[in-house]
């Protein structure tokens, strides 16, 4: 038990929450795509989220990856973790 606690506390410290601030989570996976960067591509995970209403308190990249045409980028894409703050459907 004490290892999966510690695990838990690991995990959400990823998500830049804390002892004192810990509370349920929601992890999605999403994935952005961008044709001018990876930041760019995250950047638009998160706009995107925040103008549907969530409470997004972290993202964790976990995968990047490119489209070539013509042995040129056409287009950046990151896979991420996006952490909420866990809020009961009313």
């Amino acid at each position: 038990m004490i290892f999966f606690t510690e695990f838990i506390l690991r995990f959400c410290e990823g998500f830049g929450m804390t002892q004192k601030t810990m509370a349920i989570i929601k992890i999605r996976e999403l994935i952005g795509s961008s044709e001018k960067s990876f930041e760019d591509a995250l950047k638009n995970i998160v706009e995107h989220e925040v103008k549907k209403g969530k409470n997004i308190t972290g993202a964790k990249i976990i995968a990047q990856s490119v489209s070539v045409e013509d042995g040129k980028i056409k287009e950046y894409k990151v896979n991420v973790n996006v952490a909420y703050r866990w809020e009961e459907d009313k």
